[in-house]
């Protein structure tokens, strides 16, 4: 049965040959591949066996009738009877790749060698050396380049020695460099997750700093998982962070890794987030560390970078506690006319019995917009009692005409209740 229809040339250019992809009877397209050669051209008498250059060794050809086997099969076949002796004869493997003419052959039999479950001393170097260095790509017999998919060749080889559990840590390593030499980022990326349980941290940020931005994110993903609890590890992924395009897949990373960095290491890394995620993480921090003085100070320096002035002033409310006053005046200047409102309010109910404190929040509420809630302010100081007499006459005398009046009444009545 007919299936497809390709022309080959040799590796000239000068003749071409056409086939039919077919089976035969009995055998399946999974086990005994073949493709009838249909037409030479120039024309040949002998079969055309410079055509296994451009087909793997699971192809045979249909010639006048006959089926002529590829070359690498009996080869191949051979070499896993090497494999299968006892030890195992891995040398004469790899001193056999140079009579196998396509890179799919050779990789199909250094895998073979690699899943061996017990390696003699020095066989498992030597498979490294080929799948690190060039060693797949010796030249055939016949003084030419192996053909075919190199890359898939190396990525099978790759792949079977990171699962070897005695690799350790240093062929691992290794291993990881020479993953720089598959073309594809799914790929390098397959076999740095089989050696990540063996590789340094600072060697898999190194590795996998060459990804697609996709694989990259996956294995910072896993570090942070798995090892982002250890401090040494955190300050190593966190660096690793601004190398990430989205701010949001930097933001998900740093997540987890808050618990094993400090407060100033935090905010340093807050610069790198949009500022939704920024707000979150110093919200975060006000909550979890936000008890302590210095880190108190730290985290309103922060908030002064935000956006929203709702978001700063929940910030600077929740550490109002552990800030002074002349801070928090200074903090209600960035504010938004409502949110500067409620914070000096606040602070006239909770201070305004001091004498200093007092002054501060008077003058800072002549900057508020609205009447009212000056006046509100100053009555909230006068009910509170730490400011002079001389300083409300000259916060009224900024008021509407209606609130002037409505505090110099407000403050009459609390000097005669003194008295």
């Amino acid at each position: 049965m007919a299936e497809l229809e390709v022309t080959l040339e040799d590796r000239s250019g000068a003749r071409h040959a056409h086939l039919v992809r077919a089976h035969s009877t009995g055998e399946t397209v999974a086990t005994r591949l073949l493709y009838e050669v249909i037409a030479i051209e120039p024309s040949q008498d002998e079969a055309p066996l410079w055509v296994f250059d451009s087909i793997d060794a699971s192809f045979d050809i249909a010639w006048h009738g006959a089926r002529v086997e590829h070359p690498d099969r009996a080869i191949l076949d051979g070499l896993v009877r090497a494999l299968q002796a006892r030890p195992p004869d891995v040398e004469n493997v790899l001193a056999s790749l140079p009579r196998l003419i396509r890179y799919e052959s050779r990789g199909e039999i250094l895998a073979r060698a690699a899943a061996l479950p017990a390696l003699l001393e020095g066989q498992l170097d030597a498979l490294l050396e080929h799948a690190t260095g060039k060693g797949l790509d010796a030249l055939t017999t016949s003084g030419r380049a192996p053909q075919g998919d190199a890359a898939l060749a190396r990525r099978r080889l790759e792949q079977t020695l990171a699962r070897r559990s005695d690799l350790g840590p240093e062929r691992a390593e290794s291993l990881a460099r020479a993953t720089e030499l598959l073309p594809r980022s799914p790929w390098r990326a397959d076999v740095l997750n089989l050696l990540f349980p063996r590789l340094s941290t600072e060697r898999l940020l190194a590795v996998t700093a060459t990804l697609d931005p996709d694989d990259h994110n996956a294995a910072l993903v896993r570090l942070v998982k798995e090892r982002g609890h250890r401090r040494e590890d955190a300050l190593l992924v966190a660096r690793a962070l601004e190398t990430l395009p989205r701010a949001t897949s930097r933001s998900r990373l740093l997540e987890p890794l808050v618990p094993a960095l400090t407060t100033g290491e935090c905010l340093r890394l807050a610069a790198l987030l949009d500022p939704s995620d920024r707000h979150a993480l110093v919200a975060r921090l006000v909550r979890d560390r936000g008890q302590q003085a210095d880190d108190a100070e730290r985290l309103a320096d922060a908030a002064t970078t935000f956006t929203s002035s709702s978001w700063k002033a929940n910030v600077w409310n929740d550490l109002a506690p552990l800030l002074a006053t002349s801070r928090l005046v200074e903090l209600s200047a960035q504010l938004e006319q409502h949110d500067s409102h409620f914070l000096l309010a606040r602070l006239a109910r909770e201070r305004g019995d001091r004498a200093e404190d007092a002054e501060l929040i008077a003058a800072a509420s002549a900057g508020l917009a609205h009447s009212s809630w000056r006046l509100r302010t100053l009555k909230l100081l006068l009910e509170r009692g730490g400011v002079s007499t001389a300083t409300l006459l000259l916060q009224a005398g900024k008021l509407d005409p209606e609130d002037h009046r409505a505090l110099l009444v407000a403050l009459g009545r609390a000097r005669d209740d003194a008295k």
